[in-house]
């Protein structure tokens, strides 16, 4: 007679492949390390451009390894400026004091997670005094000089620091400074897929002819505020008023003017071109742009961001855009904290950039590039 198997050994016997299959179980992996933190730093670096190698400086942020960061190129206004865009902030009394703009900038940047790379403009070099590096003398015949080369400068930048291995090349900012501050738009229109955002520091809305004749009568009025006559203000703007005269002529082709050298007449041609044609390239651009500026700017005025934030309000696709006006803020994005310029004070006057300027910026990045 077969015997059954008692109770107690059928429940070991269901038990028993349990067991075994648990036992043929691999132990639990333990939980992935941290990544290791990896400290900002401060790099020289060569950056290939069209005709020679321009010179910077990159700045990481802290990061943990492997982990990409957005990247921000700084683009500069007109003149020849180094990597820090050192601008001049005078008054009466409170002479000799300046800014270190892209400087400042760019650390501000780099403590709230960015990569930052800016450089010595093409036109700051030996052949100037201005800047210690090794660029050549720019050329003096038409098209040897031209504000597209310093737009390309920061498209050749931007592609550079999109090959970064610490760089998300999704997310890529260019920050122009005022003459600068078109070249965001131009390049979103030439290179879509290079720009995740825009940021125009001060950047104008009307043509660099108008913007020179809103500074001619802007200085002839701090003139005779300071006790000058009519007579003697206008005396002191006379070079000012020979280039707006010249432009005016450049403007019904062909220049037969001899204020303006074949080189000149190539640059400032081009210079008004872009300036027309920014307001429209923008009003078509989906990238979300950034236009800032401050009430106490005498080179490009409020006027000219109040523009823009019209214009934007008119983009039906909504890419984010904002326009800010902010009190205080000079072009050269410090704050001075006195209105009435004969009596500024050095104390009145930051020698940093502004502080509500950065946060500003850093809002519009963030929700951007989010």
């Amino acid at each position: 007679m077969r015997t059954q198997p008692s109770p107690g050994l059928l429940r070991l016997l269901f038990l028993l492949p349990c067991t075994a299959l648990l036992c043929a179980c691999p132990p639990e992996s333990p939980p992935d390390p941290d990544p290791e933190p990896i400290a900002g730093s401060e790099e020289e670096v060569l950056v290939p451009a069209e005709d020679l190698e321009l010179e910077g400086t990159l700045l990481l942020p802290d990061r943990a390894e492997g982990e990409l960061v957005a990247g921000v190129v700084l683009a500069h206004g007109s003149g020849p400026h180094g990597r820090d865009s050192v601008l001049p902030v005078n008054f009466p009394q409170a002479p000799g004091l300046s800014v270190a703009t892209f400087s400042d900038l760019a650390l501000a940047l780099q403590e709230a997670g960015y990569a930052v790379l800016r450089y010595d403009k093409r036109t700051c070099g030996p052949f100037n005094g201005l800047c210690d590096n090794d660029y050549p003398t720019p050329g003096d015949l038409p098209g040897d000089l031209l504000v597209s080369h310093f737009q390309a400068d920061a498209e050749a930048a931007l592609d550079w620091l999109a090959a970064r291995p610490e760089v998300d090349p999704s997310r890529l900012v260019l920050a122009g400074h005022s003459q600068g501050g078109s070249f965001p738009i131009l390049l979103a229109e030439a290179r879509p897929e290079l720009l995740a955002a825009g940021v125009m520091l001060a950047g104008p809305y009307q043509p660099i002819d108008a913007l020179l004749q809103f500074q001619y009568e802007l200085n002839i009025n701090l003139l005779l505020d300071a006790g000058y006559s009519q007579a003697q203000a206008e005396a002191q703007m006379t070079d000012i008023l020979a280039l707006i005269e010249a432009l005016a002529d450049l403007r019904e082709p062909p220049y037969e003017g001899s204020l303006l050298s074949p080189w000149e007449v190539a640059f400032w041609d081009e210079w008004l071109q872009m300036t027309d044609e920014a307001p429209t390239i923008a009003a078509g651009l989906d990238l979300p742009l950034l236009a800032i500026s401050g009430d106490y700017d005498w080179n490009v005025p409020p006027e000219d961001t109040e523009s823009w934030a019209l214009l934007f309000e008119g983009v039906e696709s909504d890419p984010g855009h904002e326009a800010i006006v902010l009190s205080c803020v000079t072009h050269a994005l410090n704050c001075i904290r006195d209105t009435d310029w004969l009596e500024v004070t050095p104390d009145e006057v930051d020698d940093f950039v502004s502080p509500d300027l950065i946060a500003a910026v850093l809002d519009f990045l963030d929700s951007s590039l989010d």
